[in-house]
């Protein structure tokens, strides 16, 4: 791992790491531009407006699977800056475990599943396609999961490179299976479905093989399986975080998925599909840069170089900015193009163009929010990242969305995002320069030392 050799430059360690995830994540929101290009072909606007009803279901398995195994991850780098091996092992060993039972809740939910879908959105016409949605990536949701959990592993092990060939492989089978089941199949909506499980799954086999082959750093034994309640305890608050970041993306589709069907019927809800997927596209790329910095930085951490953490978390900062300055470029200036490109029709050509127009602002601010949200994570801060996904995402998106329409219409539910982080941009601000200060007082790597002879104790019962 070059976090630990003083020879590799601060930038190219940052590139490293960072241009490897940025892919993965790119890869990870084309996912979803794919299902919504070839259902938008081969099943139309309700098609699209079902499958955007039903995908927070799909955040929330990818949520469980990020939380475990994020929060493993950054408990590995930490452990390994301060030449705690085996006990990475044991972080990697209880995420894999978690996963299970994280498996077997999430299907338990398939029961339920038209409550649910009604009260976020469904429109009567839409129920039935967007159960069958639902269900299918439900009960495929360990692979989804073992797959998140896997890749994020491989990156703290040194391995950002084929990490990024798995997301990148598990893409082009996405591809041609959405081409196969939806639009040679006529499978519709469940063909997307099945194409999103499937080429999960692919992912997770691609994942297992880097491990089984034994080309990762970790050392495997029957006890690193079992669930020790003091390993538990650092990986759930650890990745609570990450957890949230995906909640905030279904509860900001759900939220405006609402909003638009009480301002402007189903033509709006199906502009916010378009919307939604220009700014996932957005949100990966900057998402990425945060997923990159975290494992240097939770090494850096852990191992007491404050000069070079600080360093690589500014390359992060300044690299978001940028991307989401191009971001608003995009958006504003393909207003036009976009839409035409899921074969959008009659008003919702109209609608999708004003809101790309309108929502282009929130870019910038996002990238900033999203770096610091992995840079407080991969600290070992996780209050500080979750102060920051919940607050914007728990209050303060809802009154702007709750709030802005009652004064300009459906433009007020396009404007409610640039109009949140810009609000959340103060806090932001006031808890970089907090953990600024609770670094230059605390003792490097005291804390984790302290418990890495727990730990210890732990691996060896």
């Amino acid at each position: 791992m070059f976090a630990n050799d003083p020879t590799v430059t601060d930038g190219k360690l940052f590139f490293r790491y960072v241009i490897p995830s940025m892919i993965s994540m790119l890869t990870a929101g084309v996912y979803t531009l794919v299902d919504g290009f070839f259902v938008g072909w081969g099943a139309g606007n309700d098609g699209l407006a079902a499958i955007n009803v039903a995908f927070p279901l799909s955040l929330l398995i990818v949520a469980c699977g990020e939380m475990i195994g994020t929060g493993g991850a950054i408990n590995i780098a930490l452990a390994r800056g301060r030449g705690a091996r085996r006990t990475a092992d044991l972080f990697l060993g209880n995420s894999l475990a978690l996963l299970v039972p994280a498996a077997v809740l999430l299907a338990g939910l398939i029961p339920f599943l038209n409550p649910i879908l009604s009260a976020v959105g469904a429109a009567p016409a839409l129920l039935p396609a967007a159960r069958e949605y639902a269900v299918i990536t439900l009960g495929g949701g360990i692979f989804m999961m073992a797959a998140v959990c896997l890749v994020a592993a491989m990156r703290n092990d040194g391995a950002p490179k084929p990490a990024m060939a798995i997301m990148v492989a598990g893409l082009a089978a996405n591809i041609v299976l959405d081409w196969l089941f939806v639009l040679v199949l006529h499978g519709g909506v469940a063909g997307s479905a099945w194409a999103t499980v499937l080429s999960q799954a692919i992912c997770f086999a691609l994942a297992a093989g880097y491990f089984a082959a034994g080309r990762s750093h970790f050392r495997f034994s029957r006890r690193c399986f079992r669930l020790k309640r003091r390993i538990v305890r650092r990986i759930i608050p650890a990745g609570l975080p990450s957890f949230g970041v995906q909640i905030s993306v279904a509860a900001v589709i759900l939220l405006h998925n609402r909003q638009a069907l009480l301002y402007g019927g189903v033509a709006a809800v199906a502009a916010y599909a378009i919307i939604s997927y220009v700014e996932a596209m957005i949100l990966m790329l900057q998402q990425g840069i945060g997923l990159g910095i975290q494992p240097v930085v939770s090494f850096l951490h852990g191992a007491g170089d404050t000069e070079r953490r600080e360093k690589i978390a500014r390359y992060g900062v300044i690299s978001a900015v940028l991307i989401g300055a191009g971001g608003l470029l995009l958006s504003a200036g393909g207003y036009r193009l976009i839409p035409a490109l899921f074969n959008a029709s009659g008003d919702v050509v109209a609608v999708a163009g004003r809101g790309l127009i309108i929502s282009a602002a929130v870019y910038p601010f996002l990238g900033l929010q999203k770096v610091s949200e992995a840079y407080f994570q991969a600290m070992d801060r996780p209050g500080m990242a979750s102060l920051l996904v919940y607050l914007d995402c728990f209050l303060v998106l809802p009154l702007s969305l709750l709030l802005l329409p009652l004064w300009r219409g459906a433009d007020g539910i396009w404007a409610a995002m640039p109009v949140s982080k810009l609000l959340m941009f103060g806090v932001v601000l006031l808890l970089w320069r907090r953990s600024a200060q609770e670094a230059a007082e605390e003792k490097p790597g005291f804390r984790l030392e302290t418990e890495e002879r727990a730990f210890a104790f732990e691996a060896r019962r």
